[in-house]
């Protein structure tokens, strides 16, 4: 299309995978010449997708292909210590990460939520509510919808009007350097923006992600929580915990932030104006402070909403709500967002309901890949659990999971590559009320048969999918399909 501006742009993208395959696609729109590298098998749709929009490609591997470009894009899910990155750098390649990338062409207020359990929930309902305000609104992000995605469905609506009157959108580059320029702000309404860009762009952001930013800004920021995840990726908790307090960093001046009270010392709070979220009380004046005992929210002097008024359970869920409502408030609306709350209903496969049957419930909390996520759900949730658990490992120490399982849990059934981990961290706890199931189908097939009246079989895996599922959707998925099968549904 001839409205952009990266005409004789070449370009690497490494991974084919739903990110990259959006950047390939916009960058291709607008006129680069994109090489996509990926070390693993690219799926027949994505594969037959490039060929049919010209976009060159490689599999099962990066040549040195990857080094004839002016500019190469890393996917989020490249660790810093990845070796194609250390030859990019040999060649005197910097990468630019999807969201400097990307943001740039992004119009509106553009919110960033993160944070260890919670930011898929907070997200969502964050767009829901400025939805029901009536502004316009995206929601995307690591929520399943890639940023380039915006800016595609940006261009096919744009078209022709823009390219009429010779409009383009900013370069991301400067001639002659291998990285970003500074951005060019995150102002609603700019002249040059096409009609029906978002008033309020919602972004679900994961700590990979806030790992290779370095140039971006955001109108507020939603931090939602902050425990050790991903260890294995970022080599540290700390490095973990620095990718993550990075969002607030990126916060615009006269921006807004929400953060827990708790973890306030991490963040380097500027210009901005800022609420943190806490159950203790007293509370100061920028708290926002949750009561069990009135339950209920309140945030400078106004009550927030009441817990009863929204269908989301357990109270890391209330505090989801709470830093939600609270931004929503903060950007100065609200007025229609707390009658909404009933409406709204939870993303799958966190903490949701896939049956009831002979009195015992089955719930779908596969989005649980950390032990706080895990432990969350089981305090959650009223009643014994039959707890399903594992996958593939992040580096955590699953001991952490030993006294949750003997307070909340009658049994648990281990699954996937960490079973055996799991196994002997909760031995050396001194937790026994497990057993090592292996597979999906023997762990639900045994929970079925041990579940009683009153109980709740809970897939909260407290790890990744991805040693026997593509994401964690296919392995909710799975485990409601067998949860109907062998339940009798």
């Amino acid at each position: 299309m001839p409205e952009g501006n990266m005409a004789n742009i070449r370009l690497t993208v490494l991974g084919a995978g739903a990110s990259g395959t959006a950047i390939a696609r916009m960058a291709s729109r607008m006129g680069a010449d994109v090489f996509v590298s990926d070390a693993a098998k690219i799926a027949p749709e994505t594969a037959k997708f490039f060929e049919t929009a010209g976009i060159r490609y490689e599999e099962k591997g990066h040549t040195e292909k990857i080094f004839d470009c002016d500019r190469a894009i890393v996917g989020s899910g490249f660790p810093p210590t990845a070796p194609v990155l250390e030859r990019l750098a040999s060649k005197g390649i910097t990468p630019v990460g999807e969201l400097d990338f990307v943001m740039p062409f992004v119009k509106g207020r553009v919110i960033g939520v993160t944070g260890s359990n919670g930011k898929t929930t907070t997200a969502s309902l964050l767009g829901h509510l400025l939805k029901v305000e009536g502004a316009n609104c995206e929601v995307a992000g690591n929520i399943g919808k890639p940023i380039a995605d915006i800016q595609i469905r940006r261009q096919k609506t744009a078209g022709s009007a823009r390219a009429r009157r010779g409009a383009c959108f900013p370069d991301p580059f400067e001639k002659g350097s291998r990285g970003p320029v500074p951005l060019r702000g995150t102002d609603a309404h700019r002249p040059d923006a096409p009609t029906g860009s978002p008033d309020y762009t919602v972004l679900e952001l994961s700590s990979f992600q806030l790992h290779w930013a370095s140039a971006v800004k955001f109108a507020g920021a939603i931090v939602t929580n902050l425990a050790p995840d991903h260890i294995d990726w970022h080599g540290s908790c700390e490095n973990y915990v620095r990718a993550k307090a990075k969002l607030v960093g990126f916060v615009e001046r006269g921006g807004f932030a929400i953060v827990q009270k708790r973890d306030r010392e991490t963040f380097k709070i500027g210009e901005v104006s800022a609420r943190y979220l806490t159950w203790d009380a007293p509370f100061a004046d920028d708290d926002i402070f949750l009561s069990l005992e009135k339950a209920s929210a309140v945030m400078d002097g106004k009550e927030l909403f009441r817990f009863g008024e929204t269908r989301l359970l357990g109270t890391h869920n209330m505090e989801n709500t709470s830093m939600a409502m609270g931004m929503v408030n903060m950007l100065g609306l609200g007025n229609a967002a707390r009658a909404s709350l009933p409406s709204y209903t939870a993303p799958a496969h966190r903490c949701g309901l896939v049956l009831e049957k002979n009195g015992v419930r089955y719930i779908d909390d596969s989005k649980g890949t950390n032990i706080a996520a895990s432990v969350a759900a089981m305090s959650a949730i009223d009643g014994p659990h039959l707890v399903i658990l594992g996958g593939r490992g992040k580096g955590e120490n699953y001991g952490g999971l030993a006294e949750p399982l003997k307070k909340y849990a009658k049994h648990a059934y281990l699954i996937g590559e960490a079973a055996s981990e799991i196994a002997a961290s909760l031995s050396l706890a001194g937790c026994d009320n497990f057993s090592v199931s292996g597979d999906m189908e023997n762990a639900v097939k045994e929970a079925v048969s041990a579940a009683r009246p009153g109980d709740s079989v809970l897939l909260s895996p407290a790890c990744a999918s991805w040693d026997a599922y593509r994401n964690y959707n296919e392995r909710g998925d799975h485990f409601a399909a067998l949860a109907r099968k062998h339940a009798g549904a």
